[in-house]
């Protein structure tokens, strides 16, 4: 039975955003059926025209469902002031994101198992994991198989999270993967299995007609035992004297209490704000706010990494894509939106559906003296095989070849303005402080300018629009610092790590050191930059959270496929 305000309930999930709402079913799933409430401090989010996948370009931009928030002046490009955009409401930043469904090389995987000392998050388990999150649409084409051929044995069928590959794709990207093949990339036919190396055809999270959301795959068949709140802020976790944690207080002075566990799960800028106005965090920042210190934890709100980059834009000759001719057939006639509203079926099918990109290497970077200046460990990994060292993506009718670099070294902070939980943090990015990241994007961009400009795309290249005045260091670093951007992989910011490391906030069953009952369970816990996206990696850690809580308190995992559950609603 769902529990009022001045009910004590089993758990609290502290965000509905993509491993928040996730964690918060697994739980409730359970056969035991604890009591689970999940907050959510924006709104309702499920009107089914916030799920059009056609309009991924432009869902960051709706109003009410991103905090809108800005880096400070980054002073390594130029002092800009970068947004940074998450997502709020009911699925987070999943409403807001461009789709992209990447669950991360094996190597990433096994490394985190390494570094933290469990193999639990090692790949072998983790791709279990995987399967159980996705139900996969494979609708692929028989001619595009030469490009995309996922094989059923690597994913998942019967999950919450439809991810698909539509029978229609644009002619853009089947350009960029023949001029791949041209200029001699590997070409990845199916990058979920464990290597992502090579270009690849990218698959969505969608089920072709609606845009999958952590909230649409979940909360649509939610269980009696779990209750949802919107419009619901959390400003402070609540302890006892022993640093227990008991409840949460909300915005509007309320309290909530928990008998087991409160669970954060805000991302990675939102979960250390609550933490360090909570007072979990380094004393020395919290003194200064008025904020009474309940445990010293220094790594709070550090080490917060991303994907970063730049972007060449090119034009080209009309052979590369027909958006724009569809464009214009449509311009006098009834908007394809509208058609999508009455049989949400139709709207751009074929058209906006479609990414291709690269996860590359360049050997060449092993022999630079940024290389060398690496730690050890760091030099190890960079030097496997299968670990990426950039990525070019490209799509559009004009070529837009976006460029980022994977594993970089340079990091960010997430600290408080004020006091006051209204407040929007002050975030730190760090883009281009690191030497190794500056030269990786050099090489990058010199590789996506000469990639556009040759074999089959090289044919089609007319100029420039925005790009470095030359392909000279000088000229591409400029570019770097006037156009750098995210990708909106915010990660780390209170990393697992084992007891011993000083910069570690939370242990492998994510509790957060020095306090108990408080865990927190999104991507700021990851101990390194995982390659590729991260929404499937902020699935795959809800899942993880809720496997190891649900054992821990012997409530008996369920195994029944989603599928056969109750059918999902759509709007």
């Amino acid at each position: 039975m769902a529990a009022k305000s001045s009910d004590s309930v089993d758990f609290i999930v502290v965000g509905a955003g993509t491993a928040g709402c996730l964690l918060a079913y697994r739980l409730a799933q359970a056969l035991k059926t604890p009591s689970v409430l999940l907050l959510e401090a924006g709104p309702d989010n499920s009107a089914g025209t916030l799920r059009i996948p056609q309009e991924r370009y432009t869902a960051v931009a709706t109003n009410g469902i991103n905090y809108g928030y800005e880096s400070t002046p980054q002073e390594a490009v130029d002092g800009r002031v970068i947004p940074y955009p998450r997502g709020k409401g009911l699925g987070g930043s999943s409403n807001i994101n461009f789709m992209a469904y990447i669950e991360s090389p094996r190597v990433d995987y096994n490394r985190w198992a390494e570094l933290v000392g469990d193999e639990a998050f090692g790949w072998k388990q983790t791709k279990e994991r995987f399967k159980r999150i996705e139900n996969l649409h494979d609708e692929t084409a028989p001619e595009w198989k030469k490009y995309v051929d996922w094989k059923p044995e690597n994913h998942g069928h019967g999950g919450p999270i439809d991810v698909s590959h539509p029978k229609q794709r644009e002619k853009d990207v089947w350009h960029v993967m023949e001029a791949a093949e041209e200029a001699g990339y590997p070409i990845n036919k199916d990058y979920n299995s464990g290597c992502i190396m090579g270009f690849s055809v990218a698959g969505n999270s969608s089920d072709n007609s609606f845009r999958t959301t952590s909230a649409s795959g979940t909360l649509t068949r939610k269980p009696d035992n779990l209750e949802v709140r919107v419009n619901a802020p959390v400003t402070r976790v609540l302890f006892d004297k022993d640093k227990t944690a008991i409840g949460v207080q909300l915005a509007d002075g309320s309290d909530v209490r928990a008998s087991k566990e409160i669970l954060l799960c805000g991302g990675s800028i939102d979960t250390p704000k609550l933490l360090l106005l909570s007072g979990i965090g380094p004393a020395q920042e919290l003194a200064p706010l008025g904020i009474n210190t309940v445990h010293d934890l220094p790594g709070v709100g550090k080490e917060l990494k991303d994907h970063y980059g730049t972007y060449v834009l090119s034009q080209m000759d009309g052979e590369l894509s027909d958006r724009a001719q569809f464009e214009k057939s449509t311009a006098d006639k009834r908007p394809p939106r509208d058609d999508w509203l009455e049989d949400t079926t139709e709207y751009y099918t074929g058209h906006y559906n479609s990414l291709a990109w690269g996860f590359l290497r360049d050997e060449e970077i092993l022999k630079t003296k940024e290389f060398a200046a690496l730690d050890s460990s760091q030099q190890e990994f960079l030097r496997k095989p299968e670990v990426p060292l950039y990525e070019l993506a490209l799509a559009l009718q004009c070529l837009l070849s976006f460029v980022f670099v994977m594993n970089s070294q340079s990091s960010g902070s997430v600290t408080l303005r004020s006091s006051d939980p209204r407040d929007a943090p002050l975030i730190h990015l760090g883009y281009c402080e690191h030497p190794y990241d500056r030269m990786v994007l050099v090489r990058a961009v010199r590789e996506a300018m000469k990639f556009s400009t040759t074999s089959k795309l090289g044919r089609m290249w007319q100029k420039y629009v925005s790009a470095p005045k030359s392909d000279r260091e000088e000229d591409i670093l400029a570019h770097i610092r006037q156009t750098c951007m995210p990708v909106f992989h915010a990660s780390g910011s209170v990393v697992m790590g084992r007891p011993d490391d000083a910069a570690a906030c939370v242990d492998t069953d994510f509790r957060v050191y020095g306090t108990k009952r408080l865990r927190v369970a999104d991507l700021s816990v990851c101990p390194l930059m995982l390659n590729g996206h991260t929404q499937a990696g902020a699935y795959q850690i809800g899942e993880t959270a809720a496997e190891k809580i649900i054992a821990e308190y012997n409530l008996e995992q369920h195994r029944k496929a989603d599928s056969s559950m109750m059918v999902k609603s759509r709007i």
